[in-house]
């Protein structure tokens, strides 16, 4: 029903969600071809060693080799590349990715074996990221600049800034930014391997090792060895915890540590103290990540007397599934409210208004706003809906299909899992409980975006714990469809689709923003070359002090924590419309050029912005003068200086 519905509203009212709602669909028919094909009955049981010993030898031989051939081969491109990854980099990583999942099928029990298919998935996961982070001077992030300025500040000051340093609500969550601060004093990096040490590389190590305890516990080792694949693939994982790294990348390993002691039956009184020593560590680290896991959280809470109920009102059935008790209880509820509240009643806003108070002052206006909107007929082409319309109507359906395919490919798979466990014979407490935490997540970012809750804060920022529970379901779905496939064709099946998975998510065009392979019609390179950086360091560096313009997508932070450089850019400017005696330098960047002044920028889902700067570039370029050029950067200005005062060009892109 829901893939119905979610394919009938991006044809009818042009929401673009085609590759979700083909997702439900198919989830849905594999489910029901399982139950009428009688196979949904053996489901849920460890593989047998039929195939004997000097089979799985072989197998693991084979599948090393693939994986050492395939992973050399991508280090050294990685090492001749220039700021672009070839395509056959991500074919490469694919087949690396594939032969790990081939091999731990014939992986029964933990091991050398097993802990050799981990460090292969982990090396080959940060391989793949540093490639994406060191192939540009500059760091990846809308963000993440500011929160590296802060933590900055703090390595050099020894203490936390006051109110007029940073905003009130970063100075009140802070345990981010002393964890990088901390790693800086220790290790003494620049500032680019800093950040990769201190978040990314834990980032990677935590998400995936104690994802693969909680699966191995929930199901079997080889279920948790898929799900360890997958969740270093996922894209929001990629975006949380690379592309875009801020304070959420740490509540989301936090929150992976709660679910996981929150399942452990042994010591429940040390695993029970480290849920709520990560419940405050989740308070001083971000608000928006905090109050998901709280959400989260309070519907594991409820989901237990819910299971109960519902488990009273069906005939008992023959089932094997774990029975794993909860370290869950009210008064752990009860701590995280209070402290949830006493913190943000104590979070200053400006003013004298508490970070609480303005939230439940913005949720007053989001709810009126939402009213007003979808009950007065003159605003209905303003609804929160409509903005769904203006970003994928720009758009073809084969773009929009394939923009988000990998996470698609995921959440049909994850469709799957969550239907063989709703099945009486593989229900639990814990399986129950995460389908309706994943459920309610996921009526927060689609429906809750859709009526116009991002008005009040940013749904789509809730994905990347969603996909912690679509990995889990998905891990479970691949590992019984590969098992119950007797014949060599079904499992051929699900290897194409799992290579198709892992190909379209690490090929995600808002995860390679700088080296897509398809939609590139609505990416745009996000990162700048050695010779934009120097015509930027050029420019403010020059003696008149002029006010710099440049295009609307330069980020004006990427340039200050470029370390070797440690520039001030407060004297940056976008384009303007007027160009009429425009006092100042003006740098035209190639990329923004090349595309006409004219590029299109969008989130993952939501508002579609298009920056058109070519009427400006055009007089730009044909009445100004050009005063410095490297690299096919060029720098213009209105004045009657003449060419010769162009530097000799900078155009080996190697300045830095």
């Amino acid at each position: 029903m829901t893939g119905l519905v979610i394919t009938y509203l991006s044809f009818s009212a042009g929401i673009g969600q085609y590759g979700l709602g083909l997702a439900f669909l198919a989830g849905a028919f594999v489910y029901l071809y399982l139950r009428m094909s009688h196979q949904i009955n053996g489901l849920d049981t460890e593989m047998s060693d039929s195939n004997g010993k000097s089979t799985h030898k072989t197998v693991l031989k084979l599948t090393n080799a693939i994986f050492l051939i395939c992973f050399a081969i991508s280090i050294y491109i990685l090492h001749q590349a220039i700021y672009i990854r070839p395509p056959i980099y991500f074919v490469l990583v694919t087949v690396a990715y594939l032969s790990i999942f081939l091999e731990l099928f014939h992986i029964n029990k933990e091991g050398p074996a097993c802990y050799l298919n981990i460090l292969k998935t982990i090396l080959l996961s940060l391989s793949f990221r540093a490639g994406l982070y060191f192939s540009f001077p500059t760091i990846p992030g809308a963000d993440t600049q500011f929160h590296l300025g802060f933590a900055n500040l703090i390595a050099e000051t020894g203490h936390v800034p006051g109110y007029e340093s940073f905003p009130s609500q970063y100075v009140y969550t802070t345990l981010w930014h002393v964890l990088v601060a901390s790693t800086d004093i220790l290790l003494d990096v620049d500032t680019s391997k800093l950040l990769f040490l201190s978040i990314v590389l834990p980032f990677v190590i935590l998400t995936s090792l104690f994802l693969f305890l909680i699966v191995k516990k929930i199901a079997n080792v080889q279920t948790g060895l898929i799900a360890l694949l997958f969740v270093n693939i996922a894209d929001m994982f990629f975006v949380r915890g690379l592309t875009n790294i801020n304070a959420s990348a740490l509540v989301l390993c936090l929150f992976i540590i709660i679910l996981f002691c929150l399942i452990q039956e042994k010591n429940k009184t040390i695993f029970s103290a480290c849920v709520l020593l990560m419940m405050f560590c989740t308070v001083f680290t971000h608000q928006l990540s905090t109050f998901c896991v709280f959400i989260v959280f309070s519907v594991l809470l409820v989901s237990k007397p819910l299971y109960d109920f519902l488990s009273s009102q069906f005939a008992p059935c023959d089932n094997q599934v774990k029975k794993l008790s909860w370290n869950l209880n009210s008064a752990m509820f009860t701590y995280f409210l209070v402290l949830l509240l006493f913190h943000w009643s104590m979070m200053g806003m400006g003013g004298e208004t508490t970070f609480f108070g303005g939230m439940a002052g913005r949720l007053k206006g989001t709810l009126s706003r939402m009213f007003s909107e979808y009950t007065d007929v003159t605003d209905a082409a303003d609804a929160a809906a409509c903005t769904y319309v203006t970003t994928f109507a720009t758009f073809d359906n084969w773009s929009n299909l394939l923009y988000n395919l990998g996470y698609s490919i995921l959440m049909g798979l994850a469709v799957v899992g969550v239907l063989i466990w709703l099945n009486r014979r593989y229900i639990s407490l814990t399986r129950f409980s995460y389908i309706v935490a994943a459920g309610c997540l996921f009526a927060i970012i689609y429906p809750g975006t859709y009526i116009g809750l991002d008005l009040m804060f940013i749904p789509h920022r809730f994905i990347s714990f969603l996909e912690v529970f679509l990995v889990v379901f998905a891990a479970y779905s691949v590992y019984n469809l590969y098992r119950i496939s007797v014949q060599s064709k079904g499992r051929i099946v699900v290897c194409f689709v799992v290579a198709a998975l892992i190909f379209f998510m690490v090929t995600t065009p808002y995860v390679n923003r700088n080296d897509t392979i398809y939609c590139q019609e609505r990416e745009y390179r996000s990162e700048f070359t050695n010779s934009e950086v120097a015509s930027d360091v050029w420019a403010i560096s020059h003696p008149g002090n002029e006010i710099i313009y440049i295009d609307s997508l330069f980020k004006q932070g990427k340039i200050s924590t470029v370390t070797p450089l440690n520039l001030s850019v407060k004297s940056m400017r976008y384009y303007p419309t007027n160009t009429e005696n425009l006092e100042g330098l003006v740098i035209v960047r190639p990329f923004f050029e090349e595309r006409g002044g004219t590029v299109f920028v969008a989130g993952t889902f939501g508002k579609l912005r298009a920056h058109n700067s070519s009427q400006f570039l055009s007089t730009v370029t044909k009445d100004y003068n050009l005063v410095f050029s490297s690299g096919g950067t060029r720098i213009y200005q209105h004045t009657t200086t003449t060419s010769n005062t162009i530097p000799k060009s900078a155009g080996n892109d190697n300045l830095i």
